[in-house]
């Protein structure tokens, strides 16, 4: 029997703009961004599931930063299918950080 495995790729707050982190608050209620689905994370951060079936990267990008979109290029690279932007998370050095 084949099991349905969903992989996400962890990276720390410190990875995306205030404002991003901002949007993904907004869109964790409203769900309202088509290509991409919001969840909190408790108090460390959020989830963001990326349906490959309708993802669409122009609608994304009117939303969130260049530093986000290349977030979400990494996770799809990776084969995964989630992101989990976490207060605990690693801190990737190759990657941009902001303290906000």
């Amino acid at each position: 029997m084949g099991y349905e495995i969903h992989k996400t790729l962890v990276v720390s707050t410190g990875h995306i703009e205030e404002s991003d982190s901002n949007q993904l608050a907004k869109d964790a209620t409203s769900n309202t961004t088509p290509s991409i689905v919001v969840y909190e994370y408790g108090i460390y951060g959020h989830i963001v599931f990326i349906p490959s079936y309708f993802y669409n990267k122009e609608d994304v990008s009117k939303r969130y930063s260049k530093e986000f979109m290349y977030l979400l290029e990494i996770t799809r690279a990776e084969d995964c299918t989630h992101l989990r932007i976490d207060r605990d998370g690693p801190i990737y050095e190759h990657l941009p950080t902001f303290i906000w």
